[in-house]
């Protein structure tokens, strides 16, 4: 036995062993993991010899039920050596020994394997479920993967809901489903909600989808609407729907996909899945609380030279002591240059006043009320006329169950504010889920769902005259 010092920073293993063979004039020689020494008699300065032994592996890839799994990927780690398993699920490769398996197929886990001195092996991969396609309800409740489907659907989850509860849960589609558009009517909080999937269907008929909330369809149409001479918007049935009790909602789009529900869902139908209650020890409790603000984001681009009038000149005169006096008539007297213009008067009606009078000078004329005000521009009269809304939701849920029995009680309380003074709505919701396992087979489920909806001052539409004088007579 010799022992020699050699001087090094960062040299990698075959320099240190070159370095020794050179001074000491040996050999060395690696057959995989191992490396012999000798000394030659006639030294010569290729020092290492490397020799690999290949070895033939194979073997077969199942599931966990045993299933052969055609297709599967087998691959030496650190290189770009591979193979793909049969239609029996069989694989042949040809690797050095000591290397590394890596078997892989698509929403299974990857396994790593050492070959060692082995030449079979047999591989059984579990399902990855984080990669598998998302399962989205179809027909009458049916889960199925939605790359197994032949039709177009959409998904919204019950977590994007909650997030940002709109009061009308149809408005949450706006933007997140392909092919879906979503319109409402200005009719403020609880007005009804359109909505029309990959366009028209009919030029006069119904073009809305139609609702199925836990297998049952639900009626959905407009308590009132706006017609000719007016009318208010009292809402739709959808807007009775908690957006915090919804665990999912799906869209099938197109005859297609709706073609179960018949001549109903030939528009489309929109699924929608209640939160159910789980196995679970104790109850468990959700609060969930939002607060919105909102305001008009658009304005007209209003005109503040002209006040009311028409052809340039004021429509109306007083003598400031209750006698009104149209122009026609105080022309007729001529006593149009003794009298003080009156802008408007209450019996003029909304429909009359146009801004087609002369110019705003400033001048003093008497308002509709009998007050002499300054005829002058008011830029900010309707911004000041309108407020902020505010919405305040506040959802409490109660969960729990064993194996056979689970339930959910939901109690929800949401308050509006509208843009228009005094319009309020309040919605109070109610709803209690349960189920319970009857056998293997069969299993019983049911579900309340009460609402209360108060709405104040809801806003005209259409040729509504008195808009904001007269509210709405019924909640």
């Amino acid at each position: 036995t010799q022992k020699f010092n050699i001087e090094m920073q960062t040299l990698s293993i075959e320099d240190i062993l070159v370095a020794i063979a050179r001074e000491q004039k040996l050999r060395f020689k690696q057959v995989n993991n191992n490396i012999t020494v000798s000394k030659p008699a006639n030294y010569i300065e290729e020092v290492i010899e490397v020799v690999e032994t290949n070895i033939e592996i194979t073997g077969t890839v199942t599931d966990e039920n045993g299933d052969p799994l055609p297709g599967a990927s087998v691959t030496v780690s650190g290189t770009n050596t591979g193979a793909v398993t049969d239609f029996e699920g069989n694989y042949s490769i040809t690797v050095p020994e000591g290397s590394t398996l890596i078997f892989s197929y698509i929403g299974f886990e990857a396994m790593v394997v050492v070959v060692g001195n082995q030449s079979q092996i047999d591989v059984t991969l579990k399902a990855d479920l984080s990669s598998l396609e998302e399962v989205v309800v179809t027909a009458f409740g049916l889960e199925r993967e939605e790359r197994s489907l032949g039709t177009s659907v959409g998904k919204v989850s019950g977590e994007q809901l909650s997030q940002n509860p709109d009061i009308n849960v149809a408005n949450s589609l706006a933007g997140r489903v392909s092919g879906v558009t979503v319109d409402n009517a200005g009719s403020g909080p609880g007005g009804s909600t359109r909505v029309i999937i990959r366009g028209f269907s009919s030029l006069g008929g119904n073009n809305q989808p139609l609702y199925v909330v836990d297998g049952v369809p639900i009626d959905n149409s407009n308590r009132g609407a706006a017609g000719r001479w007016g009318g208010f918007d009292r809402g739709d049935g959808i807007q009775n729907i908690n957006p915090n009790d919804i665990e999912s909602m799906t869209v099938l789009k197109g005859p297609n996909a709706a073609a179960l529900y018949g001549q109903r869902g030939a528009n489309g139908v929109i699924l929608i899945t209640t939160k159910s209650g789980k196995a679970r020890k104790g109850i468990g409790v959700n609060i969930n609380s939002n607060v919105r603000v909102g305001n008009p984001m658009v304005w007209p681009d209003w005109q503040n030279e002209y006040g009311l009038g028409s052809r340039g000149q004021h429509r109306f005169f007083t003598d400031g002591n209750g006698t009104i006096y149209s122009r026609a008539e105080a022309d007729q007297l001529g006593i149009t240059d003794q009298l003080t213009p009156q802008i408007t008067t209450i019996a003029d009606g909304p429909q009359h006043p146009k801004s087609w009078g002369p110019g705003m000078d400033g001048g003093q004329v008497y308002s509709w009320d009998g007050e002499l005000v300054p005829f002058s521009p008011q830029p900010d009269n309707a911004k000041d006329f309108f407020q902020n809304q505010i919405t305040v939701d506040n959802n409490v849920a109660f969960s729990g169950g064993n194996d056979k029995t689970t339930f959910r009680l939901s109690i929800a309380n949401m308050t509006n504010q509208g843009v228009i003074p005094k319009n309020t709505l309040t919605r109070n919701t109610f709803n209690l889920k349960a189920s319970h396992k009857l056998s293997d087979r069969f299993s019983a489920e049911g579900r309340i769902n009460y609402v209360r909806q108060t709405a104040k001052n809801r806003p005209g539409l259409s040729d509504q005259q008195r808009n904001f004088r007269t509210p709405d007579p019924s909640p």
